[in-house]
């Protein structure tokens, strides 16, 4: 059981023009294999033994569809008061943030990464990251985006662990995060110059010595945010979302044919 840890998922947002040209109000409302992807999202945290789970939502429907396993929380329309007003609804000081659009999540990967998590307690945020060779290898001919490292190259997951009292005490740092994520520029003024000229020039030039080492990276966010920062490799499951509806498609039929 995870007494002591509370799972916020995160169904809120605009749903992209693609999900509804398709009538699906919201990409979480998606069929995967006769399930809608919320419930399959919902069911592997509640399954893995998660007791206190919270759903983010502003779709009436997903409301519905969760409320007797999980709190709801309204969307408010901005992401980042969406995630505090669930920090403050948990009941636990570890969270886990997760997206509602994972189609392979099961309950023995959640539960795998939350024990994971849980071992890592002297950590204020964890974030997952998959080998790009794993995700090609579990599904192949996805694309996905990828950060080449002194490592090698990796991508993200979508089931992160933080402190809640640490989150609560840095939203005006998530949110400058958040808003610069797809700006390289406010991007790079946060990481600094130096390192983010590494990352681009190890996008550019594979053999460049001088990339910064997932270490490196950790220690940096770790200055930034005064906390205590830590990437953990995770299953290519968790770092695999459907974005789109073809993107869906093309993960379901890989499945389909035994992947995985």
């Amino acid at each position: 059981m995870f007494n002591d840890i509370s799972v916020i998922i995160m169904a809120g947002g605009k749903t992209k023009p693609a999900w509804q040209e398709q009538g699906i109000e919201h990409p979480s409302l998606a069929d995967v294999n006769g399930i809608p992807m919320i419930s399959r999202v919902v069911s592997s945290f509640v399954d893995a033994g998660v007791t206190d789970t919270i759903v983010l939502t502003g779709v009436p429907k997903i409301a519905e569809m969760v409320a007797d396993c999980c709190q709801v929380i309204a969307d408010e329309g901005d992401i980042i008061r969406n995630i505090e007003s669930a920090l403050r609804a948990a009941k636990n000081d570890l969270i886990i943030l997760s997206s509602s659009d994972l189609p392979c999540l099961t309950s023995k990967v959640a539960r795998d990464w939350l024990e994971q998590c849980r071992r890592e307690n002297d950590i204020d945020f964890i974030y997952p990251i998959a080998s790009l060779l794993s995700c090609q290898k579990a599904f192949p001919g996805v694309k996905r985006t990828t950060i080449p490292v002194r490592d090698g190259s990796y991508t993200g997951g979508n089931i992160l662990m933080v402190r809640r009292n640490f989150l609560l005490a840095n939203l005006d740092l998530a949110r400058c995060f958040f808003e610069s994520r797809k700006n390289p520029l406010a991007l790079a003024k946060l990481l600094g110059y130096w390192i983010s000229l590494r990352l681009v020039l190890k996008m550019l030039i594979h053999w460049f010595p001088l990339a910064p080492s997932i270490h490196q990276l950790e220690v940096r966010f770790g200055q930034i945010a005064h906390c205590r920062v830590k990437t953990l490799k995770c299953d290519p499951i968790i770092a695999t979302d459907a974005d789109t509806p073809e993107q869906l498609t093309e993960i379901l039929e890989i499945v389909k044919r035994g992947g995985v």
